[in-house]
């Protein structure tokens, strides 16, 4: 993919990328045009992720760091940036997650999970698409508390004990989206659509775009979509970033100390999600590639309450936790990230409350 020099702004450049559609053609084959989304709380440029090779306007050609594929950076809101390419999976993909993953500072874009079902939904009503493809999955908790996109949502679930992953292929697969919804409580992770027109494309709640052929509308569609959905995902990372120790300046008799506060986080688990020292060894079991308890130690006097250490591998973190049926209380005892709080977050909406909500305490 190689982009004309130029001085681009977000706008300029999804016309140019619309209109120029030879942009996809690659050593003679033709290519998907691919939409990376991550966000940051810092100056990505000094994140060691990306390299600068040029700069057009607003918009940035950066090779990643351990590779040899050009792409195309650029940042429409201080925090949120999108990259184009027209690599493969193997070649980028896999390497740049990874690469991600272990960089302290920034993450993936990712979308709640009833959040990503709406937006999947309304991206295909306005682009008039259909679905022919999804990858589905549910959490390890009931979710019989849950207001749906249809009026379907009140029977009851097959064998809800139960967590599951779905993928299905087929001409009816927005219905069957729905109806494996109803029957076994999953909801999409990532969606494959084909447009009126033919065009094929995919999304993932992860912020991947991956389209065949990119006309200007979808394009538009999708970037206007994600704008909105980049105000949330942007205020969570502003009340991330105050859940991370403080030092504070002090005098007593014309003595200077520095002294440590920690603003906490609290997580807020709806219907008694946690119920059971069961249910917490299944949590930490599941994400416990990443994040890792230890120091655990039970409140006697409650019916299920803990004090645990969790240490973030991937961004070389710890954090404290105080776990207990309704809450999670998070807080750093020597500096946090935002990446750590979201992703841990994270994990708990997939595995636990799908509608838990994170605010500061």
């Amino acid at each position: 993919m190689q982009v004309e020099k130029g001085e681009y702004t977000i706008e300029s450049f999804l016309d140019y990328i619309s209109e120029n559609r030879r942009l996809l053609k690659v050593d003679g084959k033709k290519k998907w045009l691919k939409i990376y989304s991550f966000v940051t709380d810092a100056d990505w440029r000094n994140l060691g992720v990306f390299n600068v090779l040029s700069r057009y306007g607003e918009l940035y050609r950066v090779r990643m760091r351990t590779g040899e594929k050009i792409a195309y950076l650029i940042e429409p809101k201080k925090g949120w940036i999108l990259l184009f390419t027209t690599a493969n999976d193997k070649e980028y993909l896999m390497p740049l997650e990874n690469m991600i993953q272990k960089t302290p500072g920034i993450m993936e874009f990712w979308i709640k999970p009833f959040d990503f079902e709406r937006f999947v939904y309304k991206f295909m009503e306005k682009s008039h698409s259909r679905i022919y493809k999804f990858s589905s999955r549910t959490p390890n908790r009931k979710w019989n508390e849950q207001k749906p996109h249809s009026g379907r949502w009140g029977k009851e679930i097959i064998r809800e004990e139960f967590s599951r992953r779905i993928s299905y292929t087929g001409e009816d697969a927005d219905r069957a989206l729905n109806e494996l919804r109803d029957m076994y409580g999953v909801i999409p992770e990532k969606a494959y659509a084909i447009t009126e027109k033919g065009v094929k494309l995919r999304m993932k709640n992860d912020g991947l775009f991956s389209i065949q052929s990119p006309s200007k509308d979808i394009i538009y569609l999708y970037y206007s979509m994600l704008e909105k959905e980049s105000m949330s995902v942007l205020e969570l990372i502003k009340k991330s970033r105050n859940i991370q120790t403080k030092i504070e300046n002090f005098e007593i008799s014309s003595k200077k100390y520095r002294y440590p506060i920690s603003q906490a986080g609290l997580i807020s688990i709806s219907n008694d999600a946690m119920i059971s020292m069961d249910d917490f060894e299944k949590f930490k079991k599941e994400i416990g590639k990443r994040y890792v308890h230890f120091n655990t130690s039970l409140n006697p006097e409650a019916e299920f309450s803990m004090s645990t250490d969790v240490f973030d591998e991937a961004k070389n973190i710890l954090m404290k936790a105080e776990i207990n049926m309704n809450t999670i209380i998070l807080g750093y005892p020597y500096g946090g990230r935002f990446d750590t709080t979201l992703g841990y977050y994270k994990e708990v909406l997939d595995n636990i409350d799908p509608s838990a909500s994170l605010e500061l305490l």
